[in-house]
């Protein structure tokens, strides 16, 4: 048991002495062992000078210990790093408040340097103090230091050249993200980053993506990833994809999260739906079509055996009085064999190949189709100009006039065919270009909207999956054309396909 400070004053001065030393020598061995450099140095008016170096401290700075004691001490130090260490030397012998412990760099005599921690304390010697330095070789811990910061920044390096949006999220929070992020959430950064992902979700998703990032960070990993829509300062909907793996970040468990716009893909798969759909109902339309061709032409036969069978039989007065209701039938059935003969135009299979169109029978025949679903709502106005004759698809065109004239009676708010007007224009530009327009006065589309219209899934009704419009495009650009829309709230709607004439010969 160590001596208490009563009992040392009470020893003999040669036994205090003996005391003190065996405590030094006990420290010293305590410093070898850990490895710790220990230097002692003493300002004799020159400067403070080394009167003690033990061996872990001569092996750091790179001399024997013998040749250091003597030497100044500030010359172990690198040349920027030396008026620091004075000043804190300096700080420490007037007993002034200074770090306990200070990181900096040895230079030793050879050449090289060395990072170092050094502390400091101070002792009396002869009235003066002393100064005791502590040596520690950091070089490891540095190096550590070094490779993680090369490794984080190879990572951010990484992170934001990747083409995925990437995050890191900490209890639903972005505490990281990169610019492909920034751009598909369609913000700010400083908007994004240190805030709930939550509020950048559709209202109808948050519950869903919540609950996944819940989950994941409790465990056990679920590799799939979770659907959602982000939503956009503009109201646009974003559908994406986020596949997530649990991480440590900072020191505390994160999720990193990879993020991809799924839109193009999930166009495709609707396309692809509504495509088979449309093949069904064509073959429907097709089969319906062959089937009525049978009896329409009996009908047809049978009206006009019974017309010539009243000639023969009937007075002229009965003649007459019939003559109206022979006429109606014949004019029903004629247009009941149109309207057969369109939807057989309609429902043919899609080719690569094209040929000479009139583009004023497709639409016609378009017309005959959507006929039922025009009479009671709008009237009809037709402007047709002469046009060359197309090289091109029909059943495509008859798609998209077929969705144009649809879309138009659906824009009025009531039946008021004598109020609804559904004009139908056709002429060709003098740069052999023919355009076909399809307008309403209906309500019209506000501005914001009118940009999104023929954007995929958006949709001013209020059912409908808002796919269309984007197929219309999609198909009038395969036909080489383009499909533009104008329309003013109040005043009505028009969309205008335009077309390539071929060259004239």
């Amino acid at each position: 048991m160590p001596p208490t400070p009563d009992d040392a004053s009470k020893m003999p001065d040669a036994e205090r002495l003996d005391e003190v030393q065996a405590l030094a020598e006990a420290v010293l061995e305590a410093a070898r062992v850990a490895g710790l450099g220990v230097m002692a140095s003493f300002d004799g008016g020159s400067g403070p000078r080394y009167i003690y170096v033990n061996d872990a401290a001569a092996q750091i700075l790179g001399r024997g210990a013998e040749e250091l004691v003597g030497t100044a001490m500030l010359s172990s130090f690198a040349p920027d790093e030396r008026a620091r260490m004075r000043a804190l030397g300096d700080r420490w012998r007037r007993g002034e408040s200074a770090p306990n412990l200070a990181e900096t760099v040895i230079v030793r005599e050879g050449g090289g340097s060395v990072p170092v921690e050094v502390a400091f304390s101070v002792v009396p010697l002869a009235g003066e103090p002393a100064v005791v330095t502590f040596l520690r070789d950091i070089s490891e811990r540095k190096y550590a230091e070094a490779a993680l910061r090369r490794s984080e920044q190879r990572f951010r390096q990484l992170i934001e050249g990747a083409p995925d949006a990437i995050g890191v999220y900490q209890h639903g929070r972005l505490v990281f993200l990169n610019p492909a992020l920034v751009k598909l959430c369609g913000r700010p950064f400083e908007e994004l980053v240190e805030h709930e992902m939550q509020d950048f979700v559709h209202a109808d998703d948050r519950a869903v993506l919540l609950g996944e990032l819940a989950a994941l960070g409790e465990g056990p990993f679920r590799p799939g990833p979770v659907e959602y829509r982000i939503l956009r300062p503009d109201g646009r909907a974003v559908n994406v994809e986020t596949s997530s793996i649990p991480i440590e970040y900072e020191g505390r468990p994160a999720l990193l999260g990879f993020t991809r716009d799924t839109t193009e893909r999930k166009l495709l798969q609707a396309h692809l739906v509504l495509r088979d759909r449309m093949a069904t109902l064509g073959m429907l339309a097709a089969s319906v079509a062959h089937e009525i061709n049978n009896p329409l032409a009996y009908a047809r036969l049978n009206v006009e055996t019974l017309v010539r069978q009243l000639q023969n039989v009937a007075s002229e007065e009965i003649s007459l009085s019939v003559a109206p209701v022979i006429a109606a039938a014949r004019d029903g059935l004629t247009r009941m064999a149109a309207i057969v003969h369109d939807l057989q135009r309609l429902s043919a299979p899609t080719s690569a190949e094209c040929w000479p169109v009139d583009v004023k029978d497709v639409l016609e025949s378009a017309l005959n189709v959507a006929m039922h679903a025009i009479r009671k709502r709008a009237r009809l106005e037709r402007d047709y100009g002469e046009v060359p004759t197309l090289k091109t698809d029909p059943t495509k065109l008859g798609q998209i006039f077929l969705n144009l004239v649809v879309n138009a009676t659906e824009s009025f708010e009531t039946d008021a065919a004598e109020l609804n007007v559904i004009r139908l224009t056709v002429w060709s530009s003098l740069s052999n270009e023919v355009s076909i327009s399809v307008s309403d006065n209906g309500p019209g589309v506000s501005k914001d909207r009118l940009e999104r219209i023929f954007e995929p899934f958006f949709t001013t009704k209020g059912e409908g999956m808002g796919l269309g419009l984007s197929i219309c495009q999609t198909l009038a650009t395969s036909l080489g054309g383009k499909l533009g829309v104008v329309s003013e709230v109040g005043k009505g709607t028009t969309f205008t396909l335009q077309l390539p004439a071929p060259d004239p010969i």
